[in-house]
């Protein structure tokens, strides 16, 4: 990590003068253990998000289990997310380690759930449409059974016939309406 101190050029290209940033890290046990179950539950939370999500390739799950320092592991975590990047630079200005795996945490949920809601919509989506088209099958297989077995022909010219009667009648609107429904 770095941070701008001053730009020195502008053109052909920009240059800066900058100063390294070391991470900061609470040695004590207590958050040493903090940040192991941040990480493990980071690692977690996006081999879920990889796997729900079409745009990620299947080869990002093997992230977590590759890298062992947690501050890495936030920042590349946080680079292949399907997020804002205003979001992802919210996590990589990050100096604290605890703090960055716990923004991260945060926004992995958050994405996890918007990745569960999609689903669940597209699935409900997905059954809709197979119930519709299984009726439709299910129609045109029984317009065949009764032209096949002569019935179709009749009904449907009794329904003209009836409708015919409906034309000549002189319903008012809502009489009609409900004759033509029945």
């Amino acid at each position: 990590r770095i941070r701008l101190v001053e730009p020195v050029q502008e053109t052909p290209y920009i240059r800066c003068r900058v100063e390294v940033v070391d991470e900061l890290v609470d040695d004590s046990e207590e958050q040493a253990v903090e940040i192991r179950a941040l990480a493990r539950n980071i690692g977690t939370s996006f081999q879920r998000v990889v796997e729900m999500s079409p745009n990620l390739p299947d080869e990002l799950q093997a992230i977590p289990m590759n890298v062992q320092d947690p501050g890495t592991l936030a920042d590349l975590v946080a680079a292949h997310l399907p997020v804002e990047a205003s979001d992802k630079q919210t996590i990589l200005e990050e100096f604290e380690v605890r703090s960055r795996l716990h923004s991260l945490a945060l926004l992995l949920q958050r994405e996890l759930n918007v990745l569960e809601v999609g689903s669940r919509i597209q699935s409900e989506v997905s059954s809709e449409m197979n119930r519709m088209q299984r009726e439709y099958f299910l129609r045109e297989q029984m317009k065949a059974i009764q032209k096949e077995l002569g019935r179709g022909d009749e009904r449907e010219a009794e329904v003209a016939e009836l409708r015919q009667k409906i034309e000549e009648a002189g319903m008012p609107d809502e009489a009609r309406k409900e004759a033509d429904r029945e």
